[in-house]
């Protein structure tokens, strides 16, 4: 459990809306559907998978993106993951 918990803090404290609720999967709210994919991109370009969330599985103008943490990863991953994250983050 402390990979996701981990995970959660990190992004929260960088400014990204994650929502509560279980944290092995984070979801964090975009907006727009074009905002979501636009955002999704260069972070799977950059090794990090992201699914992005969008109308009709979530309300319109809340598309989200949903990264799943797991026991697996390491600390260096999750860092690394943090890091290219923000570097996309606008």
């Amino acid at each position: 459990r402390f990979n996701p918990v981990y995970m959660k803090a990190k992004l929260s404290e960088a400014g990204f809306p994650v929502l509560p609720g279980d944290p092995s999967i984070l979801p964090i709210v975009m907006g727009e559907e074009k905002q979501t994919l636009v955002y999704a991109k260069p972070c799977r370009e950059d090794g990090i998978l992201l699914s992005p969330t969008r109308p009709p599985t979530v309300p319109a103008g809340t598309s989200r993106i949903r990264l799943t943490v797991t026991a697996a990863h390491t600390k260096d991953e999750l860092d690394r993951a943090a890091e290219v994250m923000k570097r996309h983050w606008k």
